[in-house]
Protein backbone atom coordinates (compact mmCIF):
# COMPACT_ATOMS: atom_id res chain seq x y z
CA UNK A 1 0.00 0.00 0.00
CA UNK A 2 1.73 3.06 -1.11
CA UNK A 3 0.91 6.88 -0.24
CA UNK A 4 -1.94 7.44 -2.81
CA UNK A 5 -3.86 5.68 -0.77
CA UNK A 6 -5.88 7.73 1.98
CA UNK A 7 -7.39 6.59 5.50
CA UNK A 8 -10.98 7.43 6.93
CA UNK A 9 -11.99 7.37 10.52
CA UNK A 10 -15.40 7.23 11.61
CA UNK A 11 -16.98 8.98 14.59
CA UNK A 12 -18.13 7.16 16.91
CA UNK A 13 -17.53 8.55 20.58
CA UNK A 14 -15.43 6.44 22.34
CA UNK A 15 -15.49 4.04 20.16
CA UNK A 16 -13.19 6.04 18.07
CA UNK A 17 -9.99 5.10 20.44
CA UNK A 18 -10.43 1.84 18.48
CA UNK A 19 -8.71 3.75 16.01
CA UNK A 20 -5.18 3.70 17.66
CA UNK A 21 -5.20 -0.07 17.71
CA UNK A 22 -5.72 -0.28 13.95
CA UNK A 23 -2.82 2.42 13.73
CA UNK A 24 -0.77 0.20 15.60
CA UNK A 25 -1.02 -3.40 13.54
CA UNK A 26 -1.05 -0.93 10.24
CA UNK A 27 2.22 0.61 11.46
CA UNK A 28 4.08 -2.72 12.12
CA UNK A 29 2.83 -4.02 8.92
CA UNK A 30 4.82 -1.05 7.52
CA UNK A 31 1.44 0.79 6.24
CA UNK A 32 1.69 4.37 5.46
CA UNK A 33 -1.39 7.19 4.21
CA UNK A 34 -0.50 10.09 1.77
CA UNK A 35 -4.29 11.45 3.13
CA UNK A 36 -5.97 10.68 6.26
CA UNK A 37 -10.32 12.64 6.79
CA UNK A 38 -11.73 12.12 10.41
CA UNK A 39 -15.13 12.44 11.61
CA UNK A 40 -15.99 13.12 15.29
CA UNK A 41 -14.20 11.44 17.47
CA UNK A 42 -12.24 9.81 14.14
CA UNK A 43 -10.89 13.56 13.67
CA UNK A 44 -9.40 13.65 16.68
CA UNK A 45 -6.93 10.57 15.56
CA UNK A 46 -6.44 11.59 11.61
CA UNK A 47 -5.65 14.94 12.98
CA UNK A 48 -2.91 13.13 15.32
CA UNK A 49 -1.34 11.04 12.51
CA UNK A 50 -1.32 13.81 10.32
CA UNK A 51 0.24 16.12 12.37
CA UNK A 52 3.17 12.99 13.01
CA UNK A 53 2.28 11.70 16.29
CA UNK A 54 3.64 8.05 16.97
CA UNK A 55 0.78 5.38 17.49
CA UNK A 56 2.85 5.01 20.48
CA UNK A 57 2.16 8.69 21.71
CA UNK A 58 -1.07 8.40 20.59
CA UNK A 59 -1.84 4.74 22.88
CA UNK A 60 0.08 6.48 26.15
CA UNK A 61 -2.14 9.83 25.44
CA UNK A 62 -5.63 7.90 25.29
CA UNK A 63 -4.27 5.36 28.68
CA UNK A 64 -3.52 8.24 30.62
CA UNK A 65 -5.71 10.59 29.88
CA UNK A 66 -9.04 11.39 31.94
CA UNK A 67 -11.89 12.32 29.03
CA UNK A 68 -14.08 14.08 30.79
CA UNK A 69 -11.00 16.73 31.76
CA UNK A 70 -11.35 17.94 28.21
CA UNK A 71 -14.89 19.30 28.58
CA UNK A 72 -15.49 22.59 30.02
CA UNK A 73 -19.20 23.64 31.47
CA UNK A 74 -20.62 26.90 29.80
CA UNK A 75 -23.94 28.60 29.81
CA UNK A 76 -24.94 28.41 26.85
CA UNK A 77 -28.82 28.12 25.17
CA UNK A 78 -27.14 26.10 22.34
CA UNK A 79 -25.20 23.16 24.37
CA UNK A 80 -23.99 22.80 27.87
CA UNK A 81 -20.55 21.34 27.48
CA UNK A 82 -18.03 22.35 24.85
CA UNK A 83 -14.32 20.97 24.43
CA UNK A 84 -12.81 23.69 26.02
CA UNK A 85 -8.89 22.20 26.46
CA UNK A 86 -8.63 20.52 23.08
CA UNK A 87 -5.59 22.81 22.54
CA UNK A 88 -3.91 21.35 25.67
CA UNK A 89 -4.34 17.42 24.21
CA UNK A 90 -2.85 18.41 21.17
CA UNK A 91 0.23 20.80 22.78
CA UNK A 92 1.05 17.50 24.48
CA UNK A 93 1.70 15.73 21.89
CA UNK A 94 2.77 17.94 19.05
CA UNK A 95 3.45 21.62 18.24
CA UNK A 96 1.64 22.01 15.35
CA UNK A 97 -1.85 23.46 15.65
CA UNK A 98 -3.21 24.52 12.11
CA UNK A 99 -3.62 22.49 9.24
CA UNK A 100 -1.13 24.48 7.51
CA UNK A 101 1.61 23.10 9.76
CA UNK A 102 0.03 19.03 8.90
CA UNK A 103 2.40 16.61 7.48
CA UNK A 104 -0.33 15.15 5.50
CA UNK A 105 -3.50 16.67 3.46
CA UNK A 106 -5.76 16.09 6.39
CA UNK A 107 -9.68 17.08 6.32
CA UNK A 108 -12.03 17.38 8.95
CA UNK A 109 -15.77 16.74 8.56
CA UNK A 110 -18.58 19.00 10.44
CA UNK A 111 -21.67 19.59 9.78
CA UNK A 112 -23.47 23.27 9.21
CA UNK A 113 -26.56 23.45 11.94
CA UNK A 114 -27.88 25.89 9.96
CA UNK A 115 -28.87 24.56 6.64
CA UNK A 116 -27.53 20.83 7.19
CA UNK A 117 -24.95 20.60 4.72
CA UNK A 118 -21.83 18.76 5.27
CA UNK A 119 -18.58 21.28 5.74
CA UNK A 120 -14.61 19.85 4.90
CA UNK A 121 -12.60 22.17 6.89
CA UNK A 122 -8.91 21.83 5.69
CA UNK A 123 -7.22 25.41 7.16
CA UNK A 124 -7.20 27.62 10.29
CA UNK A 125 -6.59 26.53 13.64
CA UNK A 126 -7.01 22.56 14.23
CA UNK A 127 -8.50 22.64 17.99
CA UNK A 128 -11.67 24.64 16.63
CA UNK A 129 -12.09 22.33 13.77
CA UNK A 130 -11.75 19.26 15.51
CA UNK A 131 -14.21 20.82 18.48
CA UNK A 132 -16.85 21.81 15.48
CA UNK A 133 -16.66 17.96 14.52
CA UNK A 134 -16.80 16.45 18.02
CA UNK A 135 -20.21 18.85 18.84
CA UNK A 136 -23.34 16.48 19.29
CA UNK A 137 -26.36 19.15 18.99
CA UNK A 138 -27.96 20.08 22.38
CA UNK A 139 -24.84 18.64 24.15
CA UNK A 140 -21.93 20.23 22.98
CA UNK A 141 -21.88 24.31 22.13
CA UNK A 142 -21.58 24.27 18.51
CA UNK A 143 -18.90 26.35 17.46
CA UNK A 144 -18.75 29.18 15.18
CA UNK A 145 -16.30 29.07 12.31
CA UNK A 146 -16.25 32.25 10.06
CA UNK A 147 -19.66 32.72 8.91
CA UNK A 148 -20.81 29.10 9.52
CA UNK A 149 -22.21 27.29 12.68
CA UNK A 150 -21.26 23.62 13.18
CA UNK A 151 -21.75 20.78 15.52
CA UNK A 152 -21.19 17.13 14.75
CA UNK A 153 -19.87 15.62 11.46
CA UNK A 154 -21.41 11.94 12.20
CA UNK A 155 -24.70 13.95 11.04
CA UNK A 156 -23.51 14.75 7.56
CA UNK A 157 -20.54 11.82 6.71
CA UNK A 158 -19.59 9.38 9.66
CA UNK A 159 -17.23 7.54 7.84
CA UNK A 160 -15.54 10.44 5.20
CA UNK A 161 -14.62 7.73 2.35
CA UNK A 162 -15.91 10.53 -0.09
CA UNK A 163 -14.29 13.15 1.09
CA UNK A 164 -11.06 10.99 1.43
CA UNK A 165 -10.80 10.66 -2.43
CA UNK A 166 -12.16 14.11 -2.84
CA UNK A 167 -8.67 15.56 -1.32
CA UNK A 168 -7.01 13.65 -3.78
CA UNK A 169 -6.58 9.86 -2.63
CA UNK A 170 -7.02 7.49 -5.31
CA UNK A 171 -7.74 4.69 -2.84
CA UNK A 172 -9.09 4.60 0.47
CA UNK A 173 -9.45 2.52 3.70
CA UNK A 174 -11.92 2.98 6.34
CA UNK A 175 -12.05 2.41 9.48
CA UNK A 176 -15.48 2.07 10.75
CA UNK A 177 -16.04 2.40 14.61
CA UNK A 178 -20.04 3.09 14.64
CA UNK A 179 -21.60 -0.06 11.72
CA UNK A 180 -22.40 -2.45 15.06
CA UNK A 181 -25.18 -0.54 16.71
CA UNK A 182 -26.69 -0.55 18.91
CA UNK A 183 -24.51 -1.33 21.85
CA UNK A 184 -27.91 -3.25 23.42
CA UNK A 185 -26.98 -1.10 26.60
CA UNK A 186 -29.84 1.41 28.23
CA UNK A 187 -29.37 4.94 27.91
CA UNK A 188 -28.94 5.99 31.42
CA UNK A 189 -28.67 10.16 31.21
CA UNK A 190 -30.22 12.74 28.89
CA UNK A 191 -26.24 12.97 27.14
CA UNK A 192 -26.59 9.39 26.29
CA UNK A 193 -29.50 9.69 24.74
CA UNK A 194 -28.90 12.29 22.50
CA UNK A 195 -25.38 10.80 21.79
CA UNK A 196 -27.08 7.52 21.29
CA UNK A 197 -29.58 9.45 18.55
CA UNK A 198 -26.46 10.71 16.57
CA UNK A 199 -25.16 7.41 16.58
CA UNK A 200 -28.05 5.57 15.10
CA UNK A 201 -28.81 8.39 12.65
CA UNK A 202 -24.93 8.18 11.37
CA UNK A 203 -25.08 4.05 11.15
CA UNK A 204 -28.19 4.21 8.54
CA UNK A 205 -26.34 5.98 6.23
CA UNK A 206 -23.20 4.11 6.92
CA UNK A 207 -23.59 1.38 4.09
CA UNK A 208 -24.15 4.42 1.81
CA UNK A 209 -20.75 5.77 2.40
CA UNK A 210 -18.97 3.14 2.85
CA UNK A 211 -19.35 2.64 -1.16
CA UNK A 212 -16.48 4.99 -1.56
CA UNK A 213 -13.80 2.99 0.05
CA UNK A 214 -11.56 0.47 -1.44
CA UNK A 215 -11.08 -1.74 2.31
CA UNK A 216 -13.38 -1.39 5.27
CA UNK A 217 -12.44 -2.54 8.60
CA UNK A 218 -14.83 -2.77 11.09
CA UNK A 219 -13.31 -3.09 14.74
CA UNK A 220 -15.90 -5.06 16.74
CA UNK A 221 -17.02 -2.89 19.43
CA UNK A 222 -20.29 -3.88 19.59
CA UNK A 223 -20.45 -4.53 23.27
CA UNK A 224 -18.68 -1.09 24.37
CA UNK A 225 -20.99 1.89 24.37
CA UNK A 226 -19.87 5.52 22.84
CA UNK A 227 -19.93 6.80 26.20
CA UNK A 228 -17.58 4.19 27.66
CA UNK A 229 -14.75 6.76 28.01
CA UNK A 230 -12.74 4.40 30.46
CA UNK A 231 -12.69 1.40 28.43
CA UNK A 232 -9.72 3.39 26.61
CA UNK A 233 -7.50 -0.03 26.66
CA UNK A 234 -10.28 -2.83 25.61
CA UNK A 235 -11.20 -0.22 22.32
CA UNK A 236 -7.14 -0.08 21.41
CA UNK A 237 -7.00 -4.04 21.77
CA UNK A 238 -10.10 -3.90 19.38
CA UNK A 239 -8.95 -1.89 17.19
CA UNK A 240 -5.75 -4.02 16.63
CA UNK A 241 -7.22 -7.36 16.66
CA UNK A 242 -9.59 -6.37 13.33
CA UNK A 243 -6.47 -4.77 11.39
CA UNK A 244 -4.16 -8.10 12.57
CA UNK A 245 -7.12 -10.28 10.77
CA UNK A 246 -7.28 -8.28 8.06
CA UNK A 247 -3.74 -8.33 7.35
CA UNK A 248 -2.96 -11.67 8.11
CA UNK A 249 -5.80 -12.68 5.36
CA UNK A 250 -5.04 -10.33 2.71
CA UNK A 251 -1.32 -10.30 3.03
Amino acid sequence: MDTSWGLALSGGVARGIAHIGVLKALKEAGIEFGYVCGTSSGSLVATLYAAGVSVEDMEDIALQTHWRDLLKITVSRRGLIELGHLQELLAKLTSITDFSQVKIPLAIVACNITNGKKVVLRQGPLAAALQASCAIPAIFRPVRIEDQLLVDGALVENTPAKTCRELGAKHVMAVDVSGFWPSGKEPSSVVDVMVNTVQILAAQKNEEETKHADIVLRPDVRDLGPMDLDAAETFIARGYQCASDYLRKNQ
